[in-house]
């Protein structure tokens, strides 16, 4: 089926941000910072901005079964907690290696309706850890999940060549070979 993938940047540093202020960790990873204001607002911010324009823009679906979040490092856990929090709305997740917490459930993370979740790390990097911890608590929650252990590192370059066989997974036929259409 054809696809549309919307993609949001993270915010950039600005002359008056502290040194050691890491805008991508506090807007993607929960409990970054006290409160979450950061992970808070671009949740907001996606939901109510983004979600509605491309539906009303592009005529992105609005079904939960048909939408899913994307991420790798940060933005794969935050991939993770969007679904978790908004299971709803989000039916299926693609996190390569995603950063944050290593697989914990935390306030305000839902399992019904159920999520789907398709899980990469890289044998080469700690990341790994984190999708097998997160595997390994969705199941034990009854959600469906696939696990992807790469021989690679944190690497842009397995990211890219291994994202078409996680939509396919998502939205064609899991079982097909790579290449084939769904």
């Amino acid at each position: 089926p054809r696809i549309m993938l919307v993609g949001l940047a993270t915010g950039f540093r600005r002359a008056t941000d502290p040194a050691d202020m890491d805008l991508r960790a506090l807007e993607y990873l929960w409990d970054v910072e006290p409160g979450s204001a950061h992970f808070l607002a671009h949740v907001r911010f996606f939901l109510e901005e983004v979600m509605p324009w491309a539906e009303t823009k592009w005529n992105a679906p609005r079904r939960r079964e048909q939408r899913a979040t994307f991420g790798m490092s940060n933005s794969g856990g935050w991939a993770i907690d969007m679904a978790l929090r908004n299971p709803e709305i989000i039916g299926n997740v693609v996190a390569f290696s995603p950063g944050g917490r290593h697989g914990r459930i935390v306030d305000g993370n839902r399992f019904s309706p159920r999520v789907r979740f398709y899980l990469q790390g890289g044998a080469l990097e700690s990341f790994f850890r984190n999708a097998s911890a997160w595997s390994d608590t969705l199941r034990a929650r009854g959600e469906t999940t696939e696990l992807h252990r790469v021989i690679a590192g944190h690497d842009w370059l397995v990211w890219s060549e291994t994202l078409p066989d996680a939509l396919r997974w998502v939205w064609g036929n899991p079982d097909s070979p790579r290449g084939a259409k769904p």
